[in-house]
């Protein structure tokens, strides 16, 4: 009869029957080894209990469980870790190197992580994720975007609304894109077999086009200066930057967080030239860089520094009212703040701050189609096409990297289709006409 102990949690034998296999009382063996973790060198206890098992099935999976554990602490089994736990732990550590820098970056994955991913996946352990549940999800997609769906969202004042609409296939993709790097960080750090997304297709958007004909989301030149005249009008405020858009191509978010004057000023007013080295999102903070991670210097004729000049005297002296009034969007914050481009509490202005004035401008100035801040990229690419300036000036001028960037913000106009054709008949009709001759 053995001699029963109180060891380690458990009652077992005062001697193994095998090295590092006790009797339990119970029933079954409890097992219990000791691995040298090869990075700190000290010794890690491995111990696990097996009822009513067998003495060698007891030892198989012994001999397995410090299998495991040896690759495990030289890096070379996986963890068994939930979605949920590795898809937060890898936002952080993104942020933390630096791969996600801008506030919306943060949000957009804050939010595909919160909403969609870590509900479908988040209690599932990483390695139990394949290619079959990648489908499931994606059919689900599938049906939002074809039948609709409600889904509940928190207001500021804490309440929850229901809001329902149809899934857009670019969102669905962008979700798609997220889950693609987790997968990849996945497989890579926890040592999957395969990574589960290899086969996940996005949905087609060529039947969804950002833009139509109808609706191009560009100016020609003559609606461009009906516009600007009208922002000028309505928008007093607003105007020097849509115009330094439309002039340079340049997005709302290198605009937003440029500098008039302080140490870290933007505008040199004598050079007559603009730095855009920031970018700005969400909040207070810009980005260094803008969004292709370049610093841009933009030099700008008098016509348009000019412009700027006036708008700078404008924040520091507003016109007033017969009443001695400033008008309404003015405030103190914004003479006093080095923004160019302050909001009323001189600071910087929101990422929609543009929307209603263009909205308002576009429909003041019978445009038949809606217009948003994104147009004045596109329209100076037109523009400057229409102007036949070199496509590596204009390229230098709005930061895009490739032609084909160029291409994507570019529309051709009728009256350029129309020019291309006829130069086309000229050749077809001048070679004829030497066949005749001949």
């Amino acid at each position: 009869m053995s001699d029963w102990v109180k060891r380690w949690g458990y009652l077992v034998a005062a001697k193994p029957v095998r090295r590092g296999i006790y009797r339990l009382k119970d029933g079954g063996f409890l097992l219990r080894g000791r691995i040298t973790d090869p990075v700190t060198g000290k010794r890690r206890t491995v111990i696990k209990s097996i009822p009513d098992a067998k003495l060698d099935e007891a030892q198989r999976v012994f001999d397995q469980m410090k299998s495991v554990e040896r690759d495990r602490v030289r890096g070379l089994a996986p963890v068994k870790q939930l979605f949920s736990d590795f898809a937060v732990s890898l936002l952080q550590d993104k942020v933390t190197a630096g791969d996600i820098r801008s506030a919306k970056g943060f949000e957009k994955w804050r939010g595909v992580l919160d909403r969609h991913l870590i509900p479908e996946f988040g209690d599932l352990p990483c390695e139990a994720i394949g290619p079959w549940h990648l489908a499931k999800f994606r059919t689900k997609l599938a049906e939002r975007i074809t039948n609709g769906w409600t889904w509940t969202i928190r207001l500021r004042n804490r309440k929850l609304q229901e809001r329902s609409g149809h899934l857009s296939p670019r969102t669905a993709n962008s979700m798609f894109s997220i889950m693609r790097v987790v997968s990849v960080a996945m497989t890579s750090q926890l040592n999957l077999s395969k990574d589960p997304c290899i086969g996940l297709k996005d949905f087609d958007t060529s039947q969804r086009p950002t833009y139509t004909d109808e609706a191009p989301n560009t100016l020609t030149s003559a609606w461009a200066a009906k516009f600007l005249v009208g922002m000028r009008e309505r928008f007093p405020q607003h105007y020097a930057m849509a115009l330094l858009g439309f002039v340079t191509g340049k997005r709302p978010s290198t605009l937003r967080p440029i500098r008039r004057a302080g140490p870290e000023a933007d505008i040199d007013w004598n050079e007559n030239f603009v730095r855009f080295r920031r970018s700005h999102t969400r909040g207070d903070t810009t980005m260094v860089g803008t969004k292709t991670g370049t610093r841009e210097r933009v030099y700008l004729p008098d016509v348009v520094m000019a412009e700027l000049r006036a708008h700078a005297d404008l924040l520091a002296a507003p016109p007033l009212s017969p009443s001695g009034k400033p008008p309404m969007w003015w405030s103190a914050k914004m003479a006093e703040s080095e923004l160019l481009f302050p909001s009323r509490r001189g600071r910087l202005r929101t990422s929609s701050a543009l929307d209603v004035p263009f909205r308002v401008v576009a429909k003041a100035v019978g445009l038949p189609y809606p217009l948003t801040p994104r147009a004045m990229r596109r329209t100076f690419n037109d523009l400057a096409r229409e102007a036949q300036v070199h496509d590596v000036v204009t390229r230098s001028i709005t930061g895009h990297k490739t032609d084909s960037m160029q291409g994507l913000y570019s529309t051709a106009q009728p009256v350029e289709q129309r020019e291309a054709i006829a130069k086309v008949i000229d050749l077809v009709t001048a070679r004829e006409a030497r066949k005749v001759a001949n």
